[in-house]
């Protein structure tokens, strides 16, 4: 029995992509879809669907083998930083659709996509298909005439809500990146953050511009051309919510640079989070630059899909939540 496990984020709206999914499929006695982006924020360079509304465009493509159990989709975690995690989310996920891995094979686009995979079990890395293009996320925010069995369900999806805040956020990335479009190379961008515990709590901003305008994040931003990264975290706390060196420079408790490569649209940036744990009466915060608002968030209520960037996978790790 063949049974191939796709495990790349498959732009499957792009007729090329759906092309390539169905060849797959149809080489496969069995095929497993393994869904990314459970445990990210919707977002218009990454993800823009919601692994429910995945799971809906996959079986509007492939309905016969979706009843017939020939084709299982199943969702795994994303965490780019906790790979033994991802490891067990996938053999989880196999399992449940009556696969083990050793008995699999992982097909992938490309030598790239192969590459990206961390922390995945062994398959059997045999067979790389040569697509010379299998589309990506931004097709969706231009002209992409999509896969036919989905261009009802994308027409409806364009004209809501939910379109327009990702349409937003793609310009905006769109020209950001415009600005150094012309650099030898790509750069990378220094930021700190910082990550500010007080007894079940943790510090956080609403971001009042995209990318991620509206959701919660740790308050942070770029280091300054002749500042230390520690620095930096503290004067963007400031900046941010009010907090005052002294509030916090004798707390400092911990730090961990997060550099996952798509964490931000912008391009490459690469985050120093800085813990601070802050010990007697809660002090004043208010809300200034790139903030809505400023909230204390429980610890208990800190879920990654509904932070900024990855902020919510740091918190999660400096915290050991």
């Amino acid at each position: 029995m063949v049974v191939s496990v796709i495990a790349e984020r498959v732009p499957f709206w792009n007729p090329i992509a759906a092309a390539y999914l169905a060849d797959v499929i149809a080489g496969s006695d069995r095929t497993v879809i393994l869904l990314n982006g459970a445990d990210r924020p919707i977002s218009a360079h990454l993800q823009p669907f919601t692994v429910d509304v995945q799971k809906e465009m996959l079986t509007l493509l492939f309905p016969q083998e979706v009843a017939a159990g020939v084709v299982a989709i199943q969702a795994i975690d994303d965490d780019p930083y906790l790979d033994e995690a991802r490891r067990r989310s996938v053999e989880e996920a196999l399992d449940a659709a009556g696969v083990k891995a050793s008995e699999a094979r992982g097909v992938w686009s490309s030598e790239a996509a192969m590459d990206e995979a961390r922390g995945l079990p062994d398959f059997v890395f045999d067979e790389v298909r040569r697509v010379e293009s299998v589309g990506s996320t931004a097709d969706l925010f231009g002209d992409l005439s999509p896969a036919p069995l989905l261009a009802p369900f994308l027409d409806d999806w364009r004209r809501s809500d939910r379109f327009r805040y990702l349409l937003g956020e793609h310009q905006a990335a769109a020209r950001y990146r415009a600005e150094w479009a012309n650099a030898p190379y790509e750069p990378s961008f220094n930021t700190a953050d910082a990550l500010i515990e007080h007894e079940d709590d943790v510090l956080c901003i609403v971001r009042d511009r995209f990318p991620f305008e509206g959701f919660p994040a740790l308050p942070g931003g770029f280091q300054d051309p002749r500042e230390r990264l520690r620095r930096t975290s503290l004067r963007e706390a400031g900046e941010e919510a009010s907090m005052t060196p002294e509030m916090m420079v004798e707390f400092l408790v911990g730090n961990a640079v997060f550099d996952e490569p798509d964490r931000d649209p912008r391009g490459r940036f690469v985050s120093q989070v800085y813990h601070y744990r802050l010990k007697g009466p809660r002090p004043p915060v208010k809300a200034g630059s790139d903030a809505r608002s400023v909230l204390w968030l429980p610890k208990s209520e800190i879920v990654p899909a509904k932070m900024a960037f990855d902020h919510g996978f740091a918190v999660r790790e400096l915290l050991q939540l």
